[in-house]
């Protein structure tokens, strides 16, 4: 983001704010106007909380017990203090606290080598028992025996062996 010229007549401090931690700050010149000190964008609703260590630590502990995301877990104590205080009523309090206790979700890991390699083996035996079963009745008994023994050995782990079984056994797959 490109940082603007910030005029002689706005907060040194907020520029300093905005130039250091790389975030958008708003002040008010003396004119009344909005001042945007990072971007053109001005939230309006935005709030920025400068907390003391022990608030901090406090924060911190409903993010991590709850598994929230950094504005949920802001929020949620927000609102109840809200709440406390009697700006919400219990159903606008309600509707809230459940939108703000959703834990972040899992993140999609990637696979590791042995995952991947069980993946591609899975794949193959399901090619080569779909390829058995449509050459069944032309295939060797020896085959047709070996077959029925790797589909005992991967039933749970390939979906086909279960029709090769079928097969063995008389039936139809």
């Amino acid at each position: 983001m490109k940082l603007h010229t910030v005029p002689t007549t706005t907060n040194s401090y907020c520029a300093y704010l905005a130039y250091c931690r790389r975030i958008s700050i708003h002040c008010h010149c003396p004119s009344q106007e909005s001042v945007s000190l990072m971007g053109d964008s001005f939230r309006e609703h935005g709030v920025m909380l400068y907390l003391d260590k022990t608030s901090y630590k406090a924060f911190i502990r409903p993010q991590a017990d709850k598994g929230l995301g950094r504005s949920f877990a802001e929020l949620l104590p927000f609102i109840e203090g809200l709440h406390h205080m009697g700006y919400l009523t219990d159903p606008e309090r309600e509707e809230r606290v459940k939108k703000y206790s959703q834990p972040l979700c899992e993140e999609a890991r990637p696979l590791t080598t042995e995952q991947v390699q069980q993946k591609s083996e899975v794949a193959n035996w399901e090619k080569r028992f779909s390829l058995a079963i449509k050459e069944w009745s032309s295939m060797p008994e020896k085959s047709q025996v070996w077959h029925v023994q790797k589909a005992k050995e991967l039933l749970d782990e390939v979906p086909n062996a279960k029709l090769v079984l079928a097969l063995a056994n008389g039936g139809q797959p």
